[in-house]
């Protein structure tokens, strides 16, 4: 009897798609023999073992190493599914498996060869977990948000990017474009009351080079924040014989009364410090008279306290007032 010769193979396929083949074909080294002409010769161990647990290995689905599906036939025919587990390959990339296959004429002789599957990379679709999304108040410093955020691409070597980035809705004045982020400066929207919102929405694609995309979104949401009212110290001038009116809120030499937030106003909330006095004349340590309402506006009456003045002696007298804006802001001055 002469000897059977198995050749090594060597076989191309994808990723993504399972290969059939046979291993008595010349793939690379020459075709599977036997030198004995009326011989015929069959797999009969695939990695070197007739069978497993009592299950024959040929003619059976077997999981290599790789995590790759093999199913060698007595025939020498076999597939070879790479069941997932070379994803990773970008176009252009390759990595190998193998396994071992023995073949015997039935009359004692009998060879082993290598069959090793050459994988080729595939191009993998971008993934996106969830839409970007990013929440600020007014009052937070810029910051940046990337875009590529949630995105991903099982083939590792691909480089994500941003393509066809577009405004959907919002005012993008405080945002800026910075390649695959957006530069977002908070402050800009100071116009926004307290509790109110600004949404400011994007699309685009995120591609890999390499002709996968997918389209993503990104919404930003800025929300208005109360500031607090601005009170400015007064200052009046009266005589001592007749009461002097006047309005808080004007400019009385530091300027006038103010609340940053657009649409916000604001009243007077207390008098020395006390809410009960808004609207009620009360007297001061001084003896005069006062009555401060919550528009600003005052009466001041001196109430002959001052009468031992001179004609041109004065004296100062003082009282606090705090505004409210109903938002939670306050501030308080001195007249």
């Amino acid at each position: 009897n002469d000897p059977v010769t198995a050749n090594d193979d060597t076989i191309e396929a994808d990723e993504d798609s399972p290969l059939n083949a046979d291993l008595f074909a010349d793939n690379g080294n020459g075709i599977d023999s036997d030198q004995d002409a009326n011989d015929t010769f069959t797999v009969t161990k695939v990695n070197g073992f007739a069978s497993l647990g009592g299950v024959p290995l040929v003619g059976t689905e077997l999981t290599l190493n790789s995590g790759a599906l093999l199913t060698v036939n007595a025939d020498g025919t076999f597939t070879y599914d790479p069941n997932g587990m070379f994803e990773s390959l970008a176009v252009g990339e390759t990595d190998t498996d193998s396994f071992e296959y023995t073949i015997s004429d039935g009359n004692g002789s009998s060879s082993t060869a290598t069959a090793t599957i050459i994988i080729q990379g595939a191009n993998d679709a971008v993934q996106v977990a969830a839409a970007v999304t990013a929440t600020a108040t007014e009052d937070d410093d810029t910051f940046n948000l990337d875009l590529l955020t949630d995105s991903n691409d099982i083939d590792t070597t691909d480089i994500l990017s941003i393509d066809n980035l577009q405004l959907i809705s919002g005012d993008h004045a405080g945002i800026t474009d910075n390649g695959n982020s957006l530069d977002i400066d908070p402050s800009v929207y100071h116009a926004l009351a307290d509790g109110e919102t600004e949404t400011i929405v994007y699309t685009y694609d995120v591609t890999d080079g390499n002709g996968g995309s997918v389209s993503q979104t990104a919404t930003i949401t800025i929300t208005g924040t109360n500031h607090d009212p601005a009170a400015q110290a007064d200052a009046a001038i009266a005589d001592e014989d007749n009461p002097t009116n006047g309005d808080l809120f004007a400019d009385n030499g530091n300027g006038i009364d103010s609340d940053p937030d657009p649409g916000d106003s604001f009243t007077v909330a207390a008098v020395n410090a006390v809410s009960g006095n808004v609207g009620n004349q009360i007297t001061l340590a001084s003896g005069a008279l006062l009555t401060v309402n919550a528009d600003g506006t005052f009466i001041y009456d001196p109430n002959g306290a001052f009468e031992s003045l001179g004609a041109t002696d004065t004296t100062t007298d003082t009282f606090s007032y705090t505004i409210d804006d109903g938002n939670g802001g306050t501030d308080t001055a001195t007249v």
